[in-house]
């Protein structure tokens, strides 16, 4: 986030020319600091090898390319579905905002990608479950936007990727729908909307990430 935020503070300081250039280093910069390009890359090269392990390589072979656009697509519904929605930056529509947004749901699909190549969710587990869990509630930003979000993703896969490859990859989606399930964040328990006790809260989402780990999700 420090880098995020430095980033910005720099581009605002460019001029639009100068901005253009250097965005696209900042973005590649941000995408690895967020996101386990690196463990994906290394992933599909020992699958380029395996032709019994070529059906997941061609699923995130296919998912990669669309990426980006498919985030914004998603953020730009998300946004339109719940106008009235603010977060601790400030509505859905704010720049900024926009922009983090977009970056998250990048962030889901390269997990979904990771779990593809590794054959199993516990990425996202030990990963980017405990991450949501410490960051998006103090940022309020509702367990309803986080259901949308994977709601229009698979969507999104359905119509955009080729139907062997949105198979393969559903079964991860799923689990991942699982986990940010009303059973599991219930809308009426007021820890997931606010965040009145540090202590507490940490210990039930340890709690919950000791279940879902506990639980054989494959």
């Amino acid at each position: 986030m420090q880098f995020q935020y430095t980033g910005q503070m720099v581009l605002q300081a460019l001029s639009p020319q100068e901005r253009s250039l250097f965005h696209p280093y900042l973005k590649v910069m941000d995408d690895h600091l967020y996101m386990p390009l690196q463990r994906m890359y290394e992933g599909a090269a020992v699958h380029a090898g395996d032709s019994t392990s070529s059906a997941s390589l061609l699923a995130v072979q296919e998912l990669l390319p669309i990426v980006t656009s498919v985030a914004e697509f998603i953020c730009a519904e998300v946004a339109q579905r719940f106008p009235d929605y603010r977060c601790e930056s400030g509505p859905l529509t704010d720049l900024e905002v926009r922009i983090s947004s977009i970056r998250d749901v990048e962030m889901f699909q390269v997990y979904l990608g990771l779990c593809a190549l590794e054959g199993s969710v516990v990425a996202v587990q030990q990963e980017l479950f405990p991450l949501c869990v410490m960051l998006y509630p103090p940022l309020k930003v509702e367990w309803k936007l986080v259901r949308q979000m994977l709601e229009l993703l698979d969507e999104a896969l359905h119509s955009r990727l080729s139907p062997a490859s949105y198979t393969f990859l559903l079964p991860y989606l799923q689990a991942v729908q699982g986990m940010f399930s009303l059973e599991v964040f219930p809308e009426s328990d007021p820890i997931w909307s606010h965040h009145p006790d540090v202590l507490r809260y940490m210990g039930t989402a340890r709690k919950l990430l000791q279940e879902l780990v506990s639980q054989e999700v494959t």
